[in-house]
């Protein structure tokens, strides 16, 4: 089976691994152009992220367990720091923290520590996996149009003129999916959250500190948050966000600020006006790297497919930050989608495999985003009254929470039991 896969970060690479481990050809498309990229780059340095230019990243349990699979918890492991077992959510002048639990028990050590690591660096060893195993690259591949074709196939063309055929098409290409909307209609659009803000990367030196390895700190009545994650090397990943109008220099393609001195002094005057303690200031003050970023929330489709095109990660489900699981709902995506093709395996039954992964993953996938969107609700407040009640609140409910494994539902959880009952439900209908 050939599947075509469009987008290649951190969903498509991770899918187009486990479809090609199932025993399937997969091939990456990517729009990013690189002669694009390196004329622009006035003859300096050229640096692809293939649109997953950012911060950090937080694989919990779910997440981890997929990339087990993949043969690439080692890896990511070694990359990114583990060390960490509750986020810490305070008040913007810090204070007493409230604690969120986000390890999990499980029976292998490996698994029982989120970690925190580099997008840019998970999305490397992806890239590099999926070059192992022979998976084909293609950018500067802008989808337009997608079709069903003689003898059971399916078309994507490209601006370029361009077209491949396959027997399954695979969106991965993110919250402003154009699979999506060439499958859907543009009434699939995502929908655009109030919320704006910043990744950056500062590199820690002695100067700079920071004593915890999770935190978030937030104004509930001006509605801002600061989100600052430690990852391996000494290194911090921060958010800055707050509810505004969106902008013009806001693209989905999130790409960094050149002018950075400018641009890191700036947020760093900001954060001090919102009173957030002054270690914080300083560490967006020495940022290596700062992205604009606006967060979207795509209502739920009816289905994760159409025909023989499916959708992962956040062309599918895209979700609220609130729930820390986009990337590790877009795994589960992943390792569902090939089990189900492997299970599938003639290009006959590919409505059978689809059928499979609609129904282990839309209804979790769009419950996790559907919490997300409520504790985001919940963050924020209209007056200093509420937010203190609000404060309170999020305080017994966590603590219970932590008591009894509240999360447990999410982060401990191994897509392979639902998969196998799917499968063999599905074979005997």
């Amino acid at each position: 089976m050939k599947v075509i896969i469009v987008g290649t970060g951190l969903a498509g690479t991770a899918a187009a691994l486990a479809i090609r481990k199932a025993g399937h050809e997969s091939i990456l498309f990517d729009k990013i152009d690189l002669v694009e990229a390196v004329q622009k780059s006035n003859g300096g340095p050229v640096s692809l992220e293939f649109g997953e230019v950012g911060a950090g990243v937080v694989i919990q349990t779910n997440g981890l367990r997929v990339l087990k699979r993949l043969g690439l918890l080692d890896q990511v492991i070694a990359a990114g720091f583990t060390d960490t077992d509750y986020m810490h959510l305070k008040q913007m002048d810090g204070g007493k923290p409230i604690k969120a639990q986000i390890g999990a028990q499980d029976p292998d050590p490996r698994l029982r520590h989120s970690v925190q690591l580099l997008r840019s660096k998970l999305h490397t060893i992806l890239l590099k996996e999926c070059q192992t195993v022979g998976v084909k690259v293609y950018t500067g591949k802008k989808v337009e149009k997608i079709s069903d074709v003689v003898g059971n196939h399916v078309q994507c063309q490209f601006a370029d003129g361009t077209t491949v055929e396959g027997d399954l098409i695979v969106g991965a290409d993110g919250i402003h999916s154009m699979t999506r909307r060439l499958v859907y209609g543009e009434d699939s659009k995502a929908q655009f959250t109030g919320i704006m803000g910043y990744l950056g990367v500062t590199q820690l030196t002695g100067d700079l500190q920071f004593g915890e390895s999770l935190t978030m700190n937030t104004d509930r009545v001006n509605k801002r948050e600061i989100t600052m994650c430690r990852l391996g090397d000494d290194k911090i990943g921060w958010t800055v966000t707050e509810f505004s109008e969106p902008r013009d220099d806001v693209s989905d393609t999130w790409r960094p600020y050149s002018n950075l001195p400018k641009e890191s002094a700036r947020l760093s005057e900001l954060v001090l006006s919102w009173g957030a303690p002054k270690n914080l200031s300083d560490i967006v003050a020495s940022a290596k790297s700062i992205t604009p970023v606006a967060i979207y929330d795509l209502p739920d489709l009816p289905s994760f497919h159409k025909g023989r095109v499916a959708l992962i990660g956040d062309a599918a489900h895209g979700m609220r930050p609130n729930r820390g699981q986009g990337c590790n709902q877009a795994f589960e995506d992943a390792i569902v989608l090939a089990d189900a093709l492997e299970a599938f395996s003639d290009a006959k039954d590919i409505s059978k495999a689809l059928l499979v992964y609609d129904r282990v993953r839309m209804e979790r996938a769009q419950k996790i985003a559907e919490e997300a969107r409520v504790l985001s609700a919940r963050t924020f407040a209209d007056t200093p009254f509420q937010a203190n009640i609000a404060h309170l609140v999020t305080r017994i409910v966590l603590n219970v929470g932590n008591w009894t494994n509240g999360g447990g539902w999410i982060t401990q959880y191994d897509t392979t039991e639902d998969t196998y009952k799917a499968i063999e439900a599905v074979k005997r209908s």
